[in-house]
C-alpha cells in the first residue's frame, strides 16, 4: 500500500522516468523548493528499483545527493548511516574497477562522500571524529585538485576547531579556505568565510581586527546587483558588519551601515530578514541616544516577528523590545510580557545563552517597579547563578579546548618521538653500513696495492709484447689498406674493361653483322622468300638492340628521371615481359654526374637481363623515390625466384650479373639487398646517396 501511495505521489508531481539522473534532478529540485517529504519519497522509490541492487556510480551519486539534502536540513542522525553505507559500497566498487577514467570518477565521488561524512559528524557534535574525517577529505581533494571541495573542507575544519575552542587553528583553516575561494572567484563562499573569521576575532575581543577583516568582503565584485538573491546577501553582509562595528563601539558607523542595508529592502525582501534588520536598527538608535527612533524600528520589527524562522532572533528581540518598553515608554506590563517570553525560551532551549542573565535582570527590574521585591531578588539571584554557570561553561569549554589541543599535541609528540626513534635507528643502521664500507674499502685498497706490486714485474714483459703486437696490427692494417686499394683499382679496371668490351662488341655487331644481315635481307626480298625475310628482319633487329644495349650511352645532357623514363618506355616496346614503373616527382630535381647515371643504368639493365634470362617472369616493376638525401630503387619481378642464401654462400653460382651489380653499387657508395624465394619472385632493393 505504501509503495502504491509513493507511485501516486510521484505521478502527481510529474515523475514518469525512473532513471538515476531523473531521481537526482528531482531530489535537487524538491530540495530547493523545501519540499522535503517529496525528497524522501523520491529516494524511497529509487532504492527499490532493480538497478540499485548492486553498487554503481549512479546509485552512489543518488545517495550522495540525498545525504547533502539531509545535511542541509540538519538531519545528521538520518544521513550518517547512509553515508557510511555509501562509503563501504564505494570501496567495494573501487576494488573491482580497472578502467582509469571510471576509477578517477570513483575517487572524486569518494572525496565528496568523505566531506559529507565529516559534515554530518560535525552536525551531530562528534567533533573529534569529524576533524579526523575532514582532514582525510582535505588530503583527497588536494590530490585530485578538487578546489571546490578543498575550500569547503577547510571551511568545515575551521568550524569544527571553532566548536572545540581551538580558535587559532580555526582561523588558520578559514584563511586556507578563503585563499582557495578567492582564487576560484567564489565570492559567495569567500564572504561567508570572512564573516566566520570576523566573528572569531570578535569572540576573542579583537573587535578592531574583526571590523577590518569584515570590510574586505565589500571589495568583491557583485555579478548581478539587481537579483533578489544578491540584494539579500548584501543586506545580510551589511547587518553582520554593523554588529561588528557596534561591538567595536563605532556606533555612528554602525548606524550608517544599517541604514544603508535598509535602502536595499523592497517588497520582495523576506520578512525574517526585515525583522532582523529592524531589530538591529532599533538597538543602534537606542545606543546612540535616540530612544524614540529605536522604538519605531522595534515596532517595525514586531510586525515581521512571526515571519522569522530563527527562534533565537525572536527571543533576543523580545528582550531588547522589553528593555526599550520599560525604560523608554514606561510600559512595564508590555515589557513584562516580552521579557517573560524571552526568558522562557532561553530556559527551555539555551540555558547558557548570555542573554538569559540579562533577561533575568530586566525582569527583576520590572518586578521591582511592580513592588515585588522578594520576586525581584529571586530573579536577580537566578541571574547571578546563570552568569556563574555561563562563566563556568565558558571555562569548561575553554578547558575542553585546551585538553583537545593537548591531546593533539600529545599525538603530534608521539609521532615526533616515533619519527625521531626511526631517525636514530636509521642513523645507527647507516653508521654500521658506513663502518662495513670503510673496512671493505681498506681491504680492497690493500689488496689493490698487493696486486699492483705483483703486477709491476710483469709490466716490462707485457710492454714489449704489446709493442710487438702493435707493430703486427700496424702491418696488418697497412696490408688491409693496400688490399682495399688494389681491390678498388681492380674493380675500376674490371668495369672499364667491361664497358670497353661492350663497346667493341656493340660496334662489331652494329657495323659487321647488322650490315651483313641487311645485305642478306635485301637479296631475299628480291627472291620473294617472305618468311625467311621476316625472320632475318627480327634477327637483325635483335642484334641491333643488343648492340645498343652493349654500347655506352651518353648521359651528359640527360637527368636520372629522364633516363629511367626513356629506358622503361624502350623496354615496353620490345615486348614481353612488360615493365611497370613509378618514378616519384621528387626524383626530377635530383642532379647526378653522368658517370653515376651510367652506373644506375647498367644496374637496372643487368637486373632486367637477369630477369629475362633466368626468372621467366611475366611482369617487372620498377619504383624510384627520394627520401632523406637517398635515392631508393626497388626492382621486382614475378618470376621463379631463387635461394638467396645458397647463392650468397657460393660465389661461383652468383654469376657475373650479380657481381657486376655489387661492383656498380659499390661505385655509387650505396647498399643493396636481395629478397627472393623459389616460386615467389625476386625483389632488388637499392639505396645510394644523392
Amino acid at each position: 500500500m505504501k509503495n502504491i501511495l509513493l507511485l501516486i505521489l510521484l505521478f502527481c508531481t510529474g515523475i514518469t522516468q525512473a532513471t538515476s539522473q531523473d531521481f537526482i534532478k528531482q531530489i535537487e529540485a524538491f530540495d530547493e523548493e523545501g519540499a522535503y517529504d517529496k525528497v524522501d519519497s523520491v529516494y524511497s522509490l529509487a532504492i527499490q528499483q532493480d538497478d540499485w541492487s548492486h553498487p554503481s556510480l549512479q546509485s552512489l551519486e543518488l545517495k550522495l545527493t540525498y545525504v547533502i539534502c539531509l545535511n542541509g536540513q540538519g538531519k545528521s542522525e538520518q544521513s550518517y548511516p547512509i553515508t557510511v553505507q555509501a562509503s563501504k559500497e564505494l570501496q567495494q566498487l573501487k576494488n573491482q574497477t580497472t578502467n582509469r577514467e571510471e576509477l578517477k570518477k570513483i575517487k572524486k565521488l569518494e572525496c565528496k562522500i568523505t566531506y559529507e561524512m565529516a559534515y554530518g559528524l560535525w552536525q551531530g557534535n562528534n567533533n573529534q571524529e569529524a576533524v579526523e574525517i575532514v582532514k582525510k577529505a582535505i588530503e583527497q581533494a588536494s590530490i585530485l585538485n578538487m578546489s571546490d571541495i578543498l575550500s569547503e573542507a577547510y571551511n568545515l575544519e575551521g568550524a569544527i576547531y571553532r566548536r572545540l575552542f581551538m580558535l587559532d587553528k580555526a582561523i588558520n583553516s578559514y584563511q586556507q579556505s578563503l585563499k582557495i575561494a578567492e582564487i576560484r572567484k567564489d565570492y559567495r563562499l569567500a564572504s561567508i568565510i570572512i564573516s566566520n573569521i570576523s566573528i572569531l576575532y570578535n569572540e576573542i575581543e579583537e573587535t578592531e581586527k574583526a571590523v577590518q577583516i569584515s570590510r574586505k568582503q565589500f571589495d568583491y565584485p557583485v555579478l548581478d546587483s539587481l537579483s533578489m538573491e544578491s540584494r539579500i546577501n548584501r543586506i545580510v553582509l551589511l547587518c553582520n558588519h554593523g554588529i561588528l562595528l557596534t561591538n567595536a563601539h563605532h556606533l555612528e558607523n554602525a548606524r550608517d551601515t544599517f541604514l544603508l542595508a535598509e535602502q536595499s529592502i523592497n517588497e520582495q525582501t523576506p520578512g525574517g530578514l526585515k525583522f532582523y534588520l529592524y531589530t538591529q536598527c532599533g538597538r543602534i538608535f537606542r545606543d546612540l541616544g535616540s530612544p524614540k527612533e529605536g522604538l519605531q524600528y522595534y515596532r517595525k520589527a514586531l510586525s515581521y516577528r512571526e515571519q522569522s524562522r530563527n527562534p533565537h532572533y525572536q527571543a533576543n528581540f523580545n528582550y531588547l523590545y522589553g528593555y526599550a518598553l520599560l525604560h523608554d515608554s514606561n510600559s512595564p506590563e508590555q515589557a513584562y510580557t516580552y521579557t517573560t517570553e524571552a526568558i522562557n525560551f532561553y530556559r527551555q532551549n539555551d540555558s547558557l545563552n548570555i542573554m538569559l542573565p540579562k533577561s533575568l535582570l530586566l525582569l527583576s527590574e520590572i518586578e521591582a517597579k511592580k513592588n515585588n521585591p522578594l520576586l525581584s531578588a529571586q530573579l536577580a539571584h537566578e541571574a547571578y547563578e546563570k552568569e556563574l554557570d555561563l562563566q563556568k561553561g565558558k571555562y569548561h569549554k575553554r578547558l575542553a579546548s585546551f585538553e583537545a589541543e593537548l591531546k593533539m599535541q600529545e599525538k603530534d609528540l608521539e609521532i615526533s618521538q616515533l619519527n625521531e626513534k626511526r631517525a636514530i635507528e636509521k642513523a645507527t643502521y647507516q653508521a654500521r653500513i658506513y663502518t662495513i664500507i670503510i673496512i671493505l674499502a681498506i681491504f680492497i685498497l690493500m689488496s689493490a696495492l698487493l696486486i699492483i706490486h705483483m703486477r709491476k714485474r710483469r709490466i716490462a714483459f707485457r710492454l714489449k709484447q704489446t709493442e710487438l703486437e702493435f707493430k703486427i696490427r700496424e702491418k696488418e692494417s697497412q696490408s688491409r689498406l693496400l688490399a682495399s686499394e688494389m681491390s678498388k683499382k681492380m674493380t675500376e679496371q674490371y668495369l672499364k674493361g667491361l664497358e670497353d668490351s661492350n663497346n667493341r662488341i656493340s660496334k662489331e655487331l652494329h657495323d659487321g653483322i647488322c650490315n651483313e644481315l641487311l645485305s642478306i635481307h635485301m637479296q631475299i626480298n628480291q627472291s620473294e622468300q617472305k618468311q625467311l625475310s621476316e625472320q632475318l628482319t627480327q634477327i637483325r633487329e635483335n642484334v641491333r638492340n643488343l648492340s645498343h644495349q652493349l654500347s655506352t650511352p651518353q648521359f651528359e645532357h640527360i637527368s636520372l628521371y629522364d633516363m629511367l623514363l626513356l629506358y622503361t618506355e624502350k623496354l615496353n616496346l620490345l615486348g614481353s615481359p612488360q615493365i611497370s614503373s613509378y618514378i616519384s616527382p621528387e626524383v626530377k630535381s635530383v642532379i647526378l654526374l653522368p658517370e653515376k647515371i651510367l652506373e644506375v643504368y647498367r644496374i637496372i639493365q643487368e637486373a632486367v637481363s637477369n630477369t629475362i634470362k633466368h626468372a621467366h617472369a611475366q611482369h617487372m616493376y620498377l619504383t624510384t623515390s627520394r627520401q632523406d638525401g637517398q635515392i631508393e630503387i626497388i626492382f621486382e619481378d614475378d618470376g621463379i625466384g631463387f635461394n638467396v642464401t645458397q647463392v650468397e654462400e657460393n660465389e661461383l653460382e652468383s654469376g657475373l650479373g650479380l657481381r657486376s651489380i655489387k661492383e656498380r653499387i659499390h661505385q655509387l657508395q650505396g647498399t643493396f639487398q636481395i629478397e627472393s624465394q623459389p616460386g615467389k619472385g625476386t625483389i632488388l632493393h637499392i639505396q645510394f646517396p644523392v
